[in-house]
């Protein structure tokens, strides 16, 4: 019952969007080969520590359509999902469904985006929030949700993937390099939320052609 009242409320909750800035993230491609032309981005829906957050949903809209390549549950439970909307894929809603208040920090959802010759990951899509709630329907604050945006294959956040992230991977890999927040996610080039070898192997891949896009 307390699931059914959830998602009527949400039906009726007014959504008031607000646009979510992004600081551009510059792409300084020096290779040669076409396929690092290709960019994929992950963006990470996180919430810290005592949050509170229950409930969320925000939306994807672009013109010509999202061109999202996945969506996969993060580390906190509940039940995610993304339904299309508007006509073709021109907008697609984002929702997390929680069994209670989040006092864990975590990541609730992951969503990827794929894109060619771009600058940042706003020329994809445009990111709103439309919702923010606690177990009571308690609407709070949008800071209460961060989103990362995550150029998979960067691993040294240059902005670029070539060989020197290969590289980077294969030292923190060997102890001798350390990685921390967005550099480590952008290190899970095969998507399992873990680095191993297969990281360097998926991301070597990339490098010589063998692979058009990362997966989520």
């Amino acid at each position: 019952m307390k699931k059914i009242l959830k998602k009527i409320s949400a039906a009726i909750i007014a959504s008031t969007t607000i646009a979510i800035s992004m600081a551009s993230i510059s792409s300084s491609i020096t290779a040669s080969a076409s396929t690092l032309e290709n960019k994929t981005y992950r963006i990470y829906f996180d919430v810290s520590a005592n949050s509170g957050v229950c409930d969320f949903s925000c939306r994807l809209t672009s013109s010509s359509g999202v061109p999202m390549s996945g969506f996969i549950n993060g580390t906190l439970g509940g039940e995610s999902r993304y339904q299309l909307e508007g006509n073709g894929t021109n907008s697609i809603l984002l929702t997390h469904w929680g069994e209670q208040d989040l006092t864990t920090p975590g990541t609730l959802f992951v969503v990827g985006l794929v894109g060619r010759n771009i600058n940042s990951p706003y020329e994809l899509a445009d990111l709103t929030y439309t919702m923010v709630q606690n177990y009571a329907f308690v609407t709070l604050p949008h800071s209460r949700v961060q989103t990362s945006y995550v150029l998979i294959g960067d691993v040294n956040q240059d902005g670029a993937v070539k060989q020197d992230d290969l590289i980077l991977l294969q030292d923190y890999l060997n102890g001798t390099a350390t990685l921390s927040g967005n550099a480590l996610r952008a290190a899970d080039t095969d998507g399992d939320f873990g680095i191993s070898e297969a990281d360097i192997t998926t991301l070597n891949k990339f490098l010589t052609g063998k692979l058009i896009n990362f997966s989520v």
